[in-house]
This record gives C-alpha cells, structure tokens and sequence, in this order.
C-alpha cells in the first residue's frame, strides 16, 4: 500500500510504501469505542464527590415530636428523603488510571485507526518541515502549499520538535504530536494526519501485528 508523499514546498514527491497490516487493518470499531472510553476516563479528573447523610451540616436535632403531629416520623432533616440532605450512596472520588486495555488491544486500536482514515485518504507524508525557526506565517505557508488551510491537521514527527510545536501553538485547528505518542483518539479527531519523514515508518514498528 502507498501514501501520498509531497516535499515542502507542497509538490508531490512520489509516494511512500506502508505496511497494508498497519494501514489497511480490518476496522474493529468495537475496540476503537473501548479504547475511546478507556481514554476517556483516564483523563478524566475523578474528583466528582456528593456528601452523604453524616457530611450535611445540621440536623442535630428531630425535626418534630415522635408521635401525636400526624406527620410521618422523622430523625432529621439531613435525611436522603429531605431536600438538602445527604444521598444515599454518595459519589466518591476515584482514581480512573487504574483502567486501562493491555498493549495489545492498544496497538490493535491504533492500526484499526490508521487502516480508517488512510481508506478515505486522510493520510498522507512529507519529507520535511522546510523552516529551521518557530514561525506561524511558515506553518500556515505550509499548510496552503498542501491545500489543508481549512482542515484540522495533525502533525506527526519522528521525535520531539520545538520548532514545529511553537509554529503551530497559535493555529486553533491545527496540532502536532510524536509518533511515539500518536494515539487513536489523536487520528479520529483530526481530518488530515501528515507525517513527517520518518515518523510513519516509526509509527509501523511501535504498532506491527508479529503474528
């Protein structure tokens, strides 16, 4: 299977040979959910917390006489059937990060991912960035020589790259991440996935099936 591979100046350069296990996977979008939960959750806060019936001030004292009123009984106001009281089962706070899917699942994900949105051409390589200094103006030239100004695009580099993450810091839709660190919530939220140089190739071998 090829990718589209362009230069920096936004000409086409030929073409990149992928691995068709990696990004023309059967689609499983059963684990593709999980894993988006999963994600989900594990980013989550977890510090929703609701008092229960000891915690709600006040209520020390019964609310009326036992008997002899013709009111249903009652030991106080902070009970869970009063407004204002505590719940019943109080929510508590909970460590989400000890949920997790095992590595294989995850790769599993990412190339289920990669197979979907290379199947509708959202994928594509370049050989370079072309600019050596953070700069907007170079990043936004980029992006028009490859006519993706009005996409959401994420950038795939081979290692950590300062001079790309500060040249598109200031562009509302547009991203960048390491090919170590590309996940398949990062592929399904973007339109188009551009990898840089080596990072497709690196990607292939974090996320190769052995079998």
């Amino acid at each position: 299977m090829n990718i589209d591979k362009y230069d920096n100046k936004g000409k086409k350069a030929g073409s990149v040979k992928v691995s068709e296990a990696v990004f023309a996977d059967k689609v499983n979008e059963e684990l593709l959910a999980q894993y988006i939960y999963v994600h989900n959750k594990r980013r989550a806060l977890g510090t929703k917390k609701t008092k229960n019936r000891g915690e709600v001030a006040g209520g020390g004292k019964k609310p009326w006489r036992q008997k002899g009123t013709g009111r249903a009984r009652h030991g106080s106001i902070r009970s869970p059937l009063w407004v204002g009281g505590g719940h019943a089962h109080a929510i508590l706070p909970q460590m989400n990060r000890r949920i997790r899917l095992t590595k294989k699942m995850r790769d599993a994900a990412l190339r289920s991912a990669l197979s979907a949105r290379a199947s509708e051409g959202a994928i594509i390589a370049i050989e370079s960035l072309g600019f050596d200094v953070p700069k907007t103006k170079s990043a936004v030239e980029l992006l028009s020589s490859l006519g993706l100004q009005n996409n959401k695009v994420l950038f795939v580099a081979p290692e950590k790259d300062s001079v790309l993450e500060k040249s598109v810091s200031n562009l509302q839709r547009v991203n960048s991440t390491e090919a170590r660190l590309l996940n398949p919530v990062d592929v399904l939220n973007y339109e188009k996935i551009v990898f840089i140089g080596e990072a497709i190739k690196q990607v292939e071998e974090r996320v190769k099936n052995d079998k």
